[in-house]
């Protein structure tokens, strides 16, 4: 590192140096008592080898107090091109693990002597030392990728998942449900079944602390790659009943920009009294994420949720009669078109979920249904669906070619 960094501030007095401070150690440090020592490997060591990725093999990375100096081997290169990319990525970074999400990274600049960057320079050989070695890359070089870690498929481990959401309207992707499973026998089932059935030991709000995090990391990388979606997630009832899970929930997205916060689309599951479930939506809205509202195949009366800005109510598909659908009932036809009215009044569009059969999408869509999910649209998938066109004749090519 001495030697790259001595490189770098050959023939330099006064190099402008990007700056990454992160807000918030104080409070991480004194809450981790005894657990400080692991996180900080963490925050320090891991966060600077993902700032070494975003730059060059010449490019180097300072540790200074309470976050992070780069200095660009390149004088003609402009430092602040670089620093929002990167602190995007850092958020990201510790918005994965639960005891780093509330640090906020700051950027800025600042001009600093040559001398005085040596003398930082000097006083991380002990540090570098101690931490593996790395090998040094070189320019043209691409590194070797790492081996990636098999995933845990023992009964009762959790795994992300996502469901795409189809927009019927616009025929295209609009985003992706974040909905883990549970392995159990070597399958990965739905986490909700999962944990109602008991068929392994997991709590809701595993699940619910899971589909938050997935989501938010899909979410940023949506953004990064300048294609941004939009996220549904659901918290059921009895994780929201505990004070400590419903106090982390609504932190997480309170420290969200308020762009990335519009992008969410929440429900509540497992809230059968909608005076219960009312006054928890009016607690999520408090936080600037969207509302969903999903009551059961059937119900239009959304008069209790006129005093909310609800954005998607929801229905979930009643399962085939048979295997040979031949798509829904003239009743239930002419209950989807009630409720597509029924929600318009109140401003909101309508999905349904799990639909599992293409007559009974064509219908829903039909009938003034927006927005689709299930098999038979696209199947769930471990990686998110990027934003993109799909037609409905791009589905029924799909399922003709499967």
């Amino acid at each position: 590192m001495k030697t790259r960094l001595k490189a770098a501030l050959a023939g330099r007095d006064d190099i402008d140096v990007g700056q990454f401070k992160l807000v918030g150690l104080k409070e991480i440090r004194e809450e981790a008592g005894d657990a400080w020592a692991r996180i900080k490997v963490r925050v320090f060591t891991a966060a600077g080898q993902l700032i070494e990725r975003e730059l060059t093999p010449k490019d180097v990375v300072l540790q200074a107090g309470d976050g992070f100096l780069i200095v660009l081997a390149d004088p003609a290169l402009i430092v602040t091109d670089r620093l929002d990319e990167i602190a995007e990525r850092l958020r990201e970074f510790f918005l994965g693990s639960p005891e780093t999400q509330t640090m906020k990274v700051q950027t800025g600049t600042v001009k600093l002597a040559a001398d005085a960057l040596t003398a930082l320079g000097e006083t991380q050989a002990p540090a570098a030392s101690a931490a593996p070695a790395r090998a040094e890359r070189e320019p043209g070089r691409i590194p070797p990728p790492s081996a990636a870690k098999p995933e845990d498929q023992s009964d009762g481990a959790l795994s992300a998942w996502f469901r795409p959401v189809w927009d019927g309207r616009e025929q295209q992707i609009m985003g992706n449900a974040s909905r883990p499973k549970v392995w159990v026998g070597g399958r990965a089932l739905d986490g909700r079944r999962v944990a109602e059935t008991r068929m392994a030991p997991v709590d809701q709000a595993a699940l619910d602390h899971l589909a938050q995090t997935s989501g938010f990391e899909a979410l940023m990388r949506s953004i990064r790659a300048k294609k941004p979606t939009q996220i549904c997630l659901s918290i059921h009832a009895e994780t929201w009943a505990s004070r400590e899970d419903r106090a982390q929930i609504l932190s997480r997205f309170e420290d969200l920009p308020d762009t990335a916060r519009s992008a969410f689309l929440v429900r509540f599951d497992g809230m059968d009294d909608n005076a219960t479930r009312t006054a928890a939506l009016k607690e999520l809205a408090k936080t600037g994420v969207g509302l969903m509202v999903e009551v059961p195949f059937g119900d239009i009366e959304l008069d209790d949720f006129a005093d909310l800005d609800v954005r998607l109510f929801g229905w979930r598909c009643k399962p085939p009669s048979n295997q040979n659908s031949a798509g829904l009932m003239d009743h239930d036809m002419s209950a989807l078109k009630r409720f597509v009215d029924a929600a318009a009044q109140l401003g909101a569009d309508t999905y349904l979920q799990d639909v599992r059969d293409l007559y009974v999408l064509k219908n829903a869509r039909d009938s003034g249904i927006r927005y689709f999910s299930g098999q038979a649209v696209i199947s769930d998938r471990q990686k998110p669906a990027p934003a993109q066109p799909l037609s409905m004749v791009d589905i029924y090519r799909t399922h003709k070619a499967a």
